[in-house]
């Protein structure tokens, strides 16, 4: 009987498709697993391909006339060139060369690096013999030579601001600079690392959104990417809560942090493609109003014809200290904006929010245009490492400012007119 059996096993009745073939089993599974492999695949790059084909688009920012909120008194143009003319034997910029050399060699009389390569303009004039109005590399040939001279190399670690930091390359040790903002600390031309003083969790600010910096333990520095645009840095003396953002379709979930939301984190590309996922910052997904600190808008007085808020450079760092000092008080700040092109704007600081943005004012009070868009000036706190006009490196600490039309890195001006003691 059992021999029996064993024969029927062996010769088992085949099954057989519609055309008379034998099927195999083990042949159909592996065809599903295979098609089922092709298909996850074919997923998986229609998922990441649009993320990995993505490139910003790139604008320009084209400033019209019309562009402005308040429109520009034209006079402003002429009194601008004419106080310079008048005040050629003055150095408005304190960069050691005459308002009438600057006039001569064509460079900016209220900015002391015309063209911002770290070099001031009478360095480049007498002392590099090169063009005011060019680019050099003057200043990663200067700080190369100080560093050989002093038995230094390129990743010394050096302190900014009791920050201490290691540059990756040259131009990030010789043009690498960090200033303090209301809200942390903003990085400029720096590639490498840095440690805070006490311990910190750090992360990129980016408006109101946090993304995590890169943290080596044991030299508790943290990894600073700036060499191409400056980052904004704070710190809390806890981690932040974070929880993962899945986008489908343009619809974004909000999910607890979790096994299954940190496979999709690894799997899925961040951004820019159908389906994402990432880790984000919880506080970031609430909106947020932005708290300021104003008084009354009321203009302070000052006088009108006194044009010399055409030949003072206001935009250092500490004259914006004051400024905020003075609206804590209670005080507001006349100002002058200026640009050479179109003319000048005489209004009122009324106020700053908690990004150090500055409220604007109009001469009569009005805080916004008749469409209702609110007169902000946006501030960007910056420093420089220069060569000054005796040869000497050190750190200039200005900010930049941008609104109402007027855009200083487009060399518009700022006066501000503080209240004379």
């Amino acid at each position: 009987m059992d021999a029996l059996l064993k024969e029927k096993k062996k010769n088992k009745i085949p099954n057989y498709g519609k055309r008379g073939s034998a099927r195999s089993f083990g042949r159909y599974v592996l065809i599903t697993i295979g098609t089922l492999i092709v298909l996850l695949g074919l997923l998986v790059l229609a998922i990441h391909v649009p993320a990995m084909l993505y490139k910003p688009e790139e604008t320009v920012a084209v400033v019209k006339e019309n562009s402005f909120l308040i429109k520009p008194d034209e006079t402003g143009i002429r009194n601008m060139l004419e106080y310079v003319r008048d005040h050629q034997n003055e150095d408005f910029d304190n960069d050691g060369l005459t308002n009438g050399e600057e006039l001569k060699y064509a460079t900016d009389p209220r900015d002391p690096d015309t063209d911002l390569d770290g070099v001031c303009d009478y360095a480049e004039v007498y002392m590099f013999e090169s063009r005011p109005g060019q680019k050099g590399n003057q200043l990663d040939t200067a700080v190369n030579d100080l560093l050989k001279k002093n038995n230094l190399s390129v990743n010394s670690p050096f302190k900014l601001h009791d920050i201490i930091m290691w540059a990756d390359n040259l131009h990030s040790r010789s043009a690498g600079t960090v200033i303090p903002t209301i809200r942390g600390y903003r990085f400029k031309n720096f590639n490498g690392w840095a440690q805070f003083p006490g311990t910190v969790y750090a992360y990129k600010l980016d408006g109101q959104f946090h993304t995590p910096l890169s943290h080596k333990e044991k030299e508790d520095a943290w990894r600073i990417e700036s060499e191409n645009e400056d980052i904004e840095v704070v710190l809390y003396a806890s981690p932040l809560e974070t929880i993962h953002m899945l986008d489908f379709f343009g619809r974004k979930y909000y999910v607890e942090t979790g096994i299954i939301s940190d496979i999709f984190d690894i799997i899925l590309p961040k951004e820019h493609s159908f389906i994402c996922c990432k880790s984000v910052v919880k506080q970031d997904t609430f909106d947020l109003e932005i708290p300021a600190t104003i008084t009354e808008a009321i203009m302070p007085k000052f006088d009108k014809t006194d044009l010399g808020r055409f030949g003072k450079t206001t935009s250092e760092f500490e004259n914006l200290t004051k400024v905020y000092t003075s609206i804590k008080s209670g005080k507001p700040v006349a100002v002058s904006l200026q640009s050479q092109q179109y003319g000048e704007v005489i209004g009122m600081i009324y106020g700053f929010t908690d990004f150090g943005d500055l409220l604007f004012a109009d001469e009569f009070g009005n805080k916004t245009d008749k469409s209702g868009r609110e007169y902000i000036l946006e501030i960007k706190e910056q420093s420089a490492i220069t060569i000054d006009h005796t040869g000497e490196l050190r750190q200039r600490e200005y900010f930049d400012y941008s609104g109402l039309g007027f855009d200083s890195e487009k060399g518009d001006k700022i006066c501000f007119m503080f209240p004379q003691k």
